[in-house]
């Protein structure tokens, strides 16, 4: 179960637009974690710059599944 209040709005509510159930909406936020956190943590990125970077990252894959 995705905690809502761990993300912010405009991650959350941009995957919410394409996940096709709960599952998928839990496994984009993983993605988005998990790079968001590389690219803040491991290569000193911006906070606010790191998460818009890692929304996108996710969407590009998500496009290329298609």
């Amino acid at each position: 179960m995705v905690d809502e209040t761990a993300y912010p709005d405009f991650v959350l509510e941009g995957f919410k637009k394409i996940a096709k159930n709960p599952d998928e909406l839990e496994d984009l936020l993983y993605q988005w974690d998990e790079r968001c956190g590389i690219r803040h943590y491991d290569g000193g990125q911006a906070m606010k710059d790191a998460e818009i970077d890692a929304l996108q990252d996710v969407l590009n894959r998500q496009k290329k599944k298609q």
